[in-house]
Formats: C-alpha cells, structure tokens, sequence
C-alpha cells in the first residue's frame, strides 16, 4: 500500500521539551507562589505533586486552564504562553526533513498538547502541514489507538496509508501500531536499537 501521509508528534520529536518544562515546571509555580504567598519550592513540591496525582492518562494534566483555575490564577492562559514563545526551539534537522518529506507526502501533526499549546509551538512550521491535531482538544482523549483510527476517517486514508513517528513509545508507537498504522519510535538518546526506532528524523528518510 502506498503511503500518503506522515504525522508527527510534536514535544520531543519536532521541538524540544524547552517551552512545556519552562511553563508546567518554573513558570506556573512561580505563579502560584506569588498569588499563595510561599516560597517558590514550596509552590513546586504543590503542584509537582498534583501533577503526579493526576497522571498522563487524564485530561486535566494537559489542560493549562485546569491548573490555573485549581489555584485560582487570575492569568489569561494564551497571553501567558505568547510571552514564553521564544522558548519554542526546533530540533537542528527539522526543517531540512519536513522540506524533503512535504514534496512527497501530506504531513499531519498529532499531539496530545492541547490546542492552546500548539498553537505556539507549531508557529515556526505550521506551513508544512495540511493538519493539525490536538487530541485533547479535537477527540478528548489522549493519543488512543480509536483516535489514530478517527483521524484516518477524517482524512479519508487506511491506516496502513500513513506513517506515524514520536518519541512515547507507548502513545506514539504502541498506540498507532493497534491502530494497523506503520509508526516509528524516535529514541534521541540514541540508547535503544531496533529496526522501528530511530534516533533522529534524518534516519526516517531512510526508512520510506
């Protein structure tokens, strides 16, 4: 079956975690401590903790409007994020892979990262795209294998038409593998070694 479309991931696998950890990690906390009067360590080990409470499986964990309605933040979140979006850094290949990659094929985005995020972080290369999927925002729900297979019906391809890469070996691999959809696992520490992972996006070319 040919393939038509590639998708990617985004934090991780096309820019780095660099503008996520500085918002969930420094900025947010920062926050809090100020409206809660605490020390900004205090403010961490609070929602450090909380983040943990809630996990990766849910939501919340992923919804910026969540954690600043918990601590009652009087912060408007897409003003918040557009301060920081200098943070956004590409991985050194990306642009170089997707010019190659957009004579081909269609190229799609699936993340978990909500809308709000996204927004920012895929502004540098949102051109190279013809879609962009928050699975959060668009299906409420994190990258599941009836997700994979909703956005093939969306796109009108077969699974085993698209080709799908990120850097969770179980939401970007595991998953989209259920879903009949040929995946690579993108390992950057370049620790793990089979023929579905590579260690950067240069090595996908390869692949096709």
């Amino acid at each position: 079956m040919k393939i038509k479309v590639i998708s990617f991931d985004v934090d991780g696998t096309l820019v780095t975690p660099l503008f996520a950890d500085t918002i969930w990690l420094e900025v947010l906390p920062e926050l809090v401590a100020k409206h809660h009067n605490i020390s900004i360590d205090e403010a961490k080990c609070k929602l450090y903790n909380n983040y943990n409470e809630i996990g990766p499986k849910r939501l919340e964990w992923y919804d910026i409007n969540y954690w600043i309605n918990k601590y009652g933040l009087d912060v408007d979140a897409k003003k918040l994020l557009s301060k920081y979006k200098h943070l956004v850094t590409l991985y050194p290949e990306v642009i170089e892979v997707l010019e190659e990659l957009v004579k081909k094929y269609k190229l799609i985005i699936i993340s978990n990262s909500a809308r709000l995020f996204l927004e920012i972080t895929t502004e540098p290369i949102k051109e190279y795209f013809s879609h962009i999927f928050s699975t959060i925002s668009d299906f409420h729900s994190i990258k599941d294998s009836w997700v994979y297979l909703e956005i093939c019906k969306n796109l009108s391809i077969l699974p085993s038409e698209i080709i799908h890469i990120g850097d969770s070996y179980e939401l970007d691999y595991i998953n989209a593998r259920k879903a009949g959809i040929i995946a690579f696992h993108l390992d950057r520490s370049g620790k793990l070694c089979s023929c579905n992972t590579i260690s950067n996006l240069k090595e996908l070319l390869n692949k096709l």
